[in-house]
């Protein structure tokens, strides 16, 4: 018989991890998840009554314990910057945000709750090893484990072997959240919070064969309907063009007072109020980096990969938005402030097509990479007006957290219009973030203007993501909007070219979807065949498709495990996971394009 108080003992501290981390993350505790952790924990306290002797069982104990103990805290510091779980590749994440530069916006620090968890696990240890907990072998020790383990694996096993009717009915199958790993926390929840880091240690996840990925890019081109030209087609052919992905912009802060440059912009020129931007932790600016100029998904929930720009950056992207405009004698060049080194940008963007890529390091680390005035600098340092360009600024200023002084200089400004918010409020520190960032759009529009080319480009601005580093009671309260609920995406997209007359369009929208409309308007003759997003101007049924894969028209909204009875949009649910699962594929084989029939 299992010694009763060692396995009650383990199974309760088991239990008690995992509704620590229902409160820490997003995790349930009552769902089927807890049956498989309850018999995993049965399977290893059986294991470990098979030690002979008893001081090595209170050590394995212990171990293990310790190791869960330490990984669950893992997880919630983890969860709180990213929003999802650890596996052992994604967790390099934690190098990015202890890293020098960026220990000020990120504050990486121990939560409190954790050191109580640390009191709970070292008097644990105290009543180990000051009782006389012990467990002996027996033949119930032996079939208990057994039976226990058969309960975790034959479910699991089975899932190579079930058969299903339609591809819906697959990616809405525990099936497929198995062999895809698509989400940590649903992992858990179904499968068990300690059965999920075993089998992500143990590396059991499937993937898919070499041979597969040239029937599936086949089967999706074949069935890739010809793009059709439409009113918008070239219509800035030749144009310049720059593209400015601002660091956690919410254009719901933009004020005609505060940020004149933007609003301005912003009501002169097109406008699109129902454009979503999904973040996909980690490396969420990367990732949408990579999602707006090359019209493939983002895949940084794959555990083999941390996320798409650390683990393929070598790649080459012959379809990428600057590589096409690069073929028709566009200069194309990248700026940023921060570190070239920082999710590999500094090789990823010129397999991209970015002719020059330029970075704080550019000038000898002699601007503030903190302060986007300053990054006007090196653009002005290094920028070639001469001949028809693409530039892409990738900003810094309104990174979080929001508890720095480093923008204090802004707060008279601040004050006239909202006398109300305190200098060290989140908001108020994110108000002045903003307004640097609109200083340098002047600067930048300035230079543009002294250059003679400012009548001949076309200028977009959007976000990479939503102020996920703020307080999320501060962010809903003063928004209007749960961080939970999927308008916490919806940005105000900007485009801006002088020849425009100012308009507002309202159909839905995402990143994914900029290449092929951008191209739309500057080159029509461009390939379009292997972009998993549409040209915005087409007329199509729109649709959005997040990183938790739940999907939505703008008025229904269905999730991977919730069909719906509009057939039009399960029919675009069904493409768009097939070409979520066709990114992975083109990804994890290295060059996508070989499959191509015009390489």
């Amino acid at each position: 018989m299992i010694g009763k108080k060692l396995g009650i003992l383990f199974l309760l501290f088991g239990f008690f991890l995992r509704a620590y981390l229902a409160i820490t993350t997003s995790i349930d505790f009552f769902d089927i998840g807890l049956l498989y952790d309850a018999f995993w924990l049965l399977a290893v306290i059986g294991f470990i009554t098979l030690i002979p002797n008893h001081h090595s069982q209170r050590l394995i104990t212990v171990l293990v314990f310790g190791f869960f103990t330490v990984i669950t805290i893992v997880n919630q510091m983890y969860y709180e910057y990213f929003k999802t779980l650890v596996t052992k590749n994604n967790i390099q994440g934690f190098l990015f945000v202890s890293a020098d530069t960026l220990t000020e916006e990120y504050a990486l620090k121990i939560p409190l709750s954790a050191f109580g968890l640390i009191i709970i696990f070292s008097v644990l240890i105290i009543f180990l090893y000051r009782s006389s907990l012990k467990s002996s072998f027996s033949k119930n020790t032996l079939i208990v484990s057994i039976l226990s383990l058969t309960l975790i694996t034959v479910p699991i096993i089975r899932f190579n072997y079930v058969k299903f009717d339609n591809n819906l009915d697959y990616f809405a199958s525990d099936a497929y959240l198995f062999q895809s790993f698509e989400d940590f926390i649903q992992l858990s929840n179904r499968f068990g919070y300690f059965v999920y880091h075993t089998i992500d240690i143990l590396n059991l996840s499937s993937a898919v064969a070499i041979e597969e990925i040239h029937d599936l890019t086949q089967t999706f081109l074949d069935a890739h309907s010809a793009r059709k030209p439409n009113d918008t087609s070239n219509l800035f052919a030749r144009s310049n063009l720059v593209i400015i992905t601002v660091e956690t912009l919410d254009t719901r802060f933009i004020h005609p007072d505060l940020t004149p440059n933007l609003y301005r912009l912003m009501n002169e020129g097109y406008q699109f109020p129902n454009f979503y931007v999904p973040t996909y932790f980690q490396g969420a600016t990367c990732n949408t980096e990579f999602m707006a100029l090359t019209s493939l998904y983002a895949i940084n929930s794959n555990p083999k990969i941390n996320n798409v720009c650390t683990s393929y950056a070598t790649h080459n992207y012959p379809y990428a938005l600057p590589n096409q405009l690069k073929n028709i004698g566009y200069k194309t060049t990248y700026f940023h402030s921060g570190e070239a080194t920082f999710y590999n940008r500094d090789q990823l963007m010129p397999n991209l097509g970015f002719d020059h890529v330029y970075f704080n390091n550019s000038l000898d680390n002699m601007i503030n990479p903190r302060h986007d005035t300053d990054l006007a600098v090196l653009i002005e340092t290094f920028m070639d007006y001469s001949t028809p360009f693409y530039m892409h600024v990738l900003t810094y200023a309104m990174h979080g957290a929001y508890n720095q002084d480093d923008y204090d200089q802004y707060q008279p400004i601040l004050e006239l219009v909202y006398p109300e918010l305190d200098k060290h409020d989140e908001i108020a520190v994110y108000y002045k973030k903003l307004i640097d960032f609109d200083n340098f759009l002047a600067l930048l529009i300035a230079q543009l203007k002294e250059n003679n080319v400012f009548d001949e480009t076309l200028i977009l601005i959007h976000s990479d993501h939503y102020p996920y580093m703020m307080n999320n009671q501060t962010l809903s309260t003063y928004l209007g909007v749960p961080v939970n609920d999927i308008d916490i995406y919806k940005q105000n997209l900007i485009m801006y070219h002088p020849s425009m007359q100012p308009n507002v369009f309202t159909d839905i929208w995402s990143t994914i979807d900029l290449t092929p409309t951008l191209l739309n308007l500057l080159h029509e003759e461009a390939n379009f065949d292997y972009f998993l997003g549409t040209d915005y101007f087409t007329s199509t049924y729109k649709t959005v498709l997040f990183h938790n894969h739940i999907m939505t028209d703008g008025n229904i909204i269905i999730s991977r495990t919730t069909p719906t009875k509009n057939t039009q949009l399960e029919e675009a649910q069904l493409k768009s996971l097939i070409a979520y699962e066709l990114t992975k594929a083109w990804l994890e084989s290295g060059n996508y394009w070989t499959f191509s029939n015009n390489p």
